[in-house]
């Protein structure tokens, strides 16, 4: 809701909302991000509920401010136009610090996005804030996926906004999902197979604190076929997502005993970071497979004891 000002005895001078708005980095920033999905490609065999895409996470300095002189909370709003919808069959997901959304789409609740402007003084943003804004989003099959594509191309997944309810949505931050009329459904089905399936490194000897030191090293092979009768041709990304520190951006994962694990890309011998997607390759053919070394590398000095931790390969096909 907009509140105004309106003023009496006052000529030729205009009277602004008390609405706040969002821009990204700054009071002149941007308000919108556009997030394009590029080719998304669904074999039809991929039961409901299965994830479809997995967006590049974002982590954003965003900038609200308003002209009145109380604070006021900031909240997510989700899809600010109704009139735009996805295709039928699909349904989106919001992860926003860590915290997952699920269908976060027309009719789904706003959240409070842990930030309250506050006085700063100034004649036109009196009450502002300094945010991060954390956030990815995901494509989950909920149905069958009519083909042609009979949504929208192009929507807004969410704005940022006051307590009292919406502004223009010229003048607040929004991000935008793009590229949702190049989702192909075609009639395959898929598997993945990663060798071995679990990395045991053994007793290994106290080793030096020196830093990045390679202490052991196993190797992995992961593989992604499709049926005999599937006759399209599609690539596929991937990435490594380590659940117990899904905001990881680095090549090595602690163990929390003086070292960390590392994937290496054993075509190209680099260090993968983690959560990050990275491209497998083509199945022009009915297989395409990847070669990695998994690394244990010095962090600092050994403690002794057991230690374990997971990671989960994840895959976007397109």
């Amino acid at each position: 809701m907009k509140k105004w000002l309106f003023c009496l005895f006052i000529l030729f001078f205009s009277c602004g909302s008390h609405a706040i708005e969002c821009h990204l980095d700054n009071f002149w920033g941007a308000t919108r991000v556009d997030s394009p999905v590029g080719d998304i490609f669904i074999p039809a065999a991929q039961p409901n509920g299965s994830i479809l895409y997995v967006s590049p996470r974002y982590r954003l300095k965003i900038y609200c401010f308003s002209s009145v002189n109380y604070s006021e909370g900031i909240f997510v709003y989700p899809q600010p136009d109704h009139s735009k919808r996805i295709g039928s069959g699909i349904s989106i997901g919001l992860v926003y610090w860590e915290t997952d959304h699920p269908d976060f789409g027309v009719g789904a609740a706003r959240f409070y996005a842990s930030a309250d402007t506050t006085f700063c003084g100034n004649q036109v943003d009196r009450h502002c804030v300094y945010m991060w804004a954390d956030f990815s989003f995901y494509l989950k099959k909920t149905g069958d996926i009519t083909m042609p594509y009979n949504g929208t191309d192009t929507f807004s997944l969410f704005q940022l906004d006051g307590v009292n309810g919406l502004n223009s949505q010229a003048s607040s931050f929004q991000l935008l999902i793009t590229g949702l009329s190049k989702i192909r459904v075609a009639d395959c089905s898929t598997s993945v197979s990663v060798t071995p399936p679990a990395i045991d490194f053994g007793s290994l000897p106290a080793w030096s604190a020196t830093l990045g030191q390679l202490i052991a090293r196993k190797n992995m092979n992961i593989s992604v076929s499709k049926n005999a009768a599937c006759g399209a041709k599609f690539g596929v990304d991937y990435r490594f997502v380590t659940p117990s520190d899904p905001s990881l951006a680095s090549n090595s994962l602690s163990l929390k005993n003086g070292a960390g694990i590392s994937m290496n890309n054993a075509a190209t011998w680099t260090y993968l970071n983690f959560n990050q997607f990275y491209d497998f390759g083509r199945l022009d053919g009915f297989v395409v497979s990847k070669d990695f070394t998994v690394d244990m590398l010095s962090t600092g000095a050994a403690k002794a004891g057991n230690f374990s931790e997971n990671l989960v390969f994840e895959i976007n096909y397109k």
